[in-house]
């Protein structure tokens, strides 16, 4: 079966549709160069890691990637590839580095501190945080620009800059913690189709 001449894209149908290793198997042979391009900026920031580690790692975020991945969404396979890998790899080094999101205030009770730790937080909690490097306020600016988030997610994101709790979202958009749950996902997921981690 030849292979080596199919993009990304029709490599991921051929493998969703067949489950040929074949396929799987040209399809990280296409992406090993992107791979370690992505994983080659986490070397020095991942205690102890070292290549073949992280790239092994990053198989793990590859798989999904194959899964989730429809044409009909508007991007490739390789800017998903890229958020997803970026996304894990970001996931590791706050497990390697115990880096914790701290909401300023302490947890009453061993349950308060199992809710602030569950998807989505308590709700105290401000759902979500964005992890740039070496970005100016002006960029952080475009890249929202660049989001095209509708009004509600835009008063979401705008309460949440200003220090707001996901309680406070909920109050601004006049619904509820629930349903404010859908917008910080919903935004989540525009900052992963970006590339950048959340």
């Amino acid at each position: 079966m030849n292979t080596g001449s199919r993009n990304n894209e029709e490599l991921v149908k051929l493998y969703k549709e067949s489950r040929d290793e074949a396929y799987l198997a040209e399809l990280i042979s296409q992406n090993t160069g992107l791979i370690n391009i992505l994983v080659s900026s986490y070397l020095s920031s991942i205690p102890n890691s070292e290549l073949e580690d992280l790239v092994s790692e990053s198989y793990i975020p590859m798989l999904k990637a194959i899964e989730d991945f429809d044409e009909k969404q508007g991007f490739s396979f390789s800017t998903l590839l890229k958020a997803y890998v970026r996304q894990h790899l970001n996931r590791l080094y706050n497990e390697a580095t115990r880096k914790k999101r701290f909401t300023g205030s302490t947890p009453v009770s061993y349950e308060s501190l199992v809710e602030i730790n569950k998807e989505g937080g308590s709700e105290l909690d401000s759902s979500f945080t964005v992890e740039l490097e070496d970005i100016s306020s002006v960029e952080f600016m475009d890249l929202l620009r660049s989001l095209n988030l509708n009004d509600k997610e835009q008063v979401a994101v705008n309460v949440l800059m200003a220090g707001g709790t996901k309680g406070e979202v909920a109050k601004a958009l006049k619904c509820t913690p629930a349903t404010a749950n859908y917008y910080f996902k919903s935004i989540r997921k525009k900052f992963v189709f970006a590339g950048v981690a959340v």
